[in-house]
């Protein structure tokens, strides 16, 4: 799907329109923002963000929320370059997920930019996916940032060779002492249940 983006320039920010559909309101974006931000339940400290959009959720977010790490995912280029915030932002899925992975392993929690997910539903869900190691591509890069080897078995489906009793003892083990692998073994063992 191409990318048609225009901006309608405001006293203080500039508003993206992705495809004819405006990614914040006009008059209106900061308590857009901030009832968004309102209605959020977050459980984790780490958010994942998927939409730029204008950037003023993510402002919202920083203000309200100032303990909790931010990272956001917006896959149009145009809109990274023209709309800054001091999060990390990527535009690829694979940094997205090499970025979440290694410096927050397991814990965190994937949020949605309302406008900008009615504006890449496909798109979102996918990512989703992919961070939450539903797909084989994020299985193997969860995998490599454990050092472990990926063998796939090729057929029908793709299985993934793992011996759950070792990941087993490697998450009991790794608890006390290394919290982060701790929680990526257990989000590997949730995966091959």
């Amino acid at each position: 799907m191409s990318n048609d983006l225009e901006w309608i320039k405001t006293e203080d920010v500039n508003i993206p329109i992705l495809n004819g559909r405006r990614l914040a309101s006009k008059k209106s974006y900061l308590k857009e923002a901030e009832a968004w931000a309102d209605r959020l339940q977050l459980v984790r400290n780490r958010l994942v963000v998927l939409g730029l959009a204008a950037g003023k959720h993510i402002e919202v977010l920083q203000a309200n929320y100032p303990n909790k790490e931010i990272c956001v995912f917006e896959s149009v280029e145009d809109i990274v370059k023209k709309v800054s915030v001091d999060v990390p932002v990527f535009t690829e899925v694979t940094e997205l997920i090499n970025y979440v992975y290694s410096q927050w392993g397991a814990s965190f929690q994937i949020v949605i930019h309302p406008t900008s997910g009615q504006a890449h539903s496909d798109l979102y869900a996918e990512v989703s996916q992919k961070l939450t190691g539903r797909t084989k591509e994020s299985l193997e890069c969860i995998f490599q940032l454990q050092g472990e080897k990926v063998e796939w078995q090729e057929g029908e489906d793709n299985v993934i060779i793992v011996d759950r009793q070792l990941y087993s003892k490697i998450a009991s083990g790794a608890k006390k002492e290394d919290p982060d692998r701790y929680y990526k073994t257990k989000l590997i063992a949730e995966i091959l249940k």
